[in-house]
């Protein structure tokens, strides 16, 4: 019987066309430094996670890996990145699943609203405070609002001016899914909310919950490998706050 029941849960597991390829909860170890191996990572760890600067930080807190800036001004950037490839072949269709909450230290900065950050997928990264932004096909921006520090949204670009699509504010933590499709083709996947939805080829989805906000965003670098991925605060000052990280390729 027991037999039996492995041999289903390996069918089930190949014919649904699922593979994870990264996976971390922060629910172990309080240290950072355990979660980030430069060379041959586990699914679970990260290649590079610094910070620059006496005004840049990272680390684990309640579970979650945080980054600060405490200063405007400055190289005080933090980072995660992975830049060990996911698989010998890249994700064709690629889900990203997240929970996240960002907070502005200061109010009142002179260009609402604010950037913090950027969160680049792609491929041929580097462990280091470079955005890698020609080789990244997926791109989003984590900006706060400078007249309140506590709501935060996500946008296309990280200049404000040229963002096409920004998403509503959200209030504390949120749950987030991006699907990314570089497949060459149109391809379908179950949302959130359990219903089908197709993607364009080189175009990216992003819910908050069941709600999808972002559909068919064009990606920022067509035809990049979906390999690695990069977190770099960067800009102004403040905190982001990471947890459940999983990418996972789907059929």
């Amino acid at each position: 019987m027991r037999f039996l029941l492995c041999l289903f849960s390996f069918s089930m597991a190949f014919h649904a066309g699922k593979a994870q390829l990264f996976s971390q909860s922060f629910n172990g170890a309080t240290s950072i430094g355990d979660y980030v191996q430069a060379s041959s990572p586990s699914t679970g760890q990260f290649t590079f996670a610094a910070a620059a600067g006496a005004n840049g930080s990272i680390d684990i807190s309640n579970k979650k890996v945080r980054l600060i800036r405490k200063s405007c001004t400055g190289p005080h950037n933090s980072c995660f990145a992975r830049t060990a490839n996911f698989a010998a072949t890249a994700p064709a269709l690629l889900k990203m699943t997240f929970t996240m909450n960002a907070v502005c230290a200061i109010t009142n900065l002179p260009t609402p609203p604010a950037v913090l950050a950027l969160f680049n997928i792609g491929a041929g990264f580097t462990n280091d405070y470079a955005s890698n932004s020609t080789t990244t096909h997926t791109r989003f921006a984590v900006y706060t609002d400078s007249a309140s520090t506590g709501r935060f949204r996500i946008m296309d670009n990280h200049v404000a001016a040229s963002a096409t699509v920004q998403s509503p504010w959200f209030v504390d933590e949120q749950s987030f899914t991006l699907v990314s499709n570089n497949s060459g083709t149109a391809r379908t996947y179950t949302g959130p909310d359990g219903n089908s939805y197709t993607v364009a080829n080189d175009k990216w989805d992003m819910w908050a919950g069941t709600n999808r906000f972002f559909t068919g965003v064009a990606a920022a670098g067509a035809g990049n490998d979906l390999q690695n991925f990069k977190l770099l605060f960067y800009s102004n000052s403040g905190m982001i706050a990471f947890d459940d990280l999983v990418f996972t390729a789907l059929p």
